[in-house]
């Protein structure tokens, strides 16, 4: 199961994702219900939303709960800068209820990806939060670092989404981060 945002959906990748390259490495059979746009405290609106927009990650628990998975992938945060606030206080409900309702399930949280710019400091601060949410409820946070800092030929036309290449990078530096923890 994938939790994200539009690096989750594969936004630029050509429909490349890094959710299905890990889910294939790994023997997983992948649902993702990650929406552009979005993060753990941000809707977002558009036209290929659903009806009542695209939920924030708290909203999509119910979803991810629904299907019964073994594991649980959290991605994403980039949107969640110009809400940062609402942010804090979602990320530490998404992970209370995730386990709440997923006992044995394994929790991933993903360090928040970033573009080829330099990382911003309110991300960083972000993915701390995330840090500590997943811990104290058992589970896994995998730092990724910056796979796509510096590499403008690893993203899609606009510089924001990764292309093909791009979403293989992060399908690789998480698949790495996964084996260490």
């Amino acid at each position: 199961m994938f939790i994200g945002d539009s690096y989750t959906t594969g936004v630029g990748g050509g429909g490349t994702k890094w959710t299905t390259l890990l889910a294939q490495r790994e023997g997983w059979r992948e649902v993702n219900v990650g929406y552009r746009g979005t993060g753990y405290g941000k809707e977002f609106h558009a036209a290929d939303c659903p009806a009542n927009g695209c939920p924030d990650y708290l909203q999509v628990v119910s979803r991810a709960v629904a299907a019964h998975p073994d594991v649980v992938i959290v991605s994403g945060g980039r949107n969640d800068m110009t809400n940062q606030n609402r942010a804090a206080t979602n990320i530490p409900k998404v992970f209370q209820e995730l386990r709440q309702q997923l006992p044995k399930a394994r929790i991933v949280a993903v360090s928040p990806f970033w573009d080829s710019t330099s990382y911003p400091a309110g991300l960083a601060v972000l993915g701390t939060d995330v840090r500590t949410a997943v811990a104290k409820v058992g589970g896994q946070y995998v730092d990724v670092g910056s796979p796509l800092s510096g590499k403008t030929g690893l993203l899609s036309t606009g510089g924001v989404y990764p292309n093909a290449d791009g979403y293989r990078a992060l399908a690789k530096a998480v698949e790495a981060a996964l084996q260490t923890t």
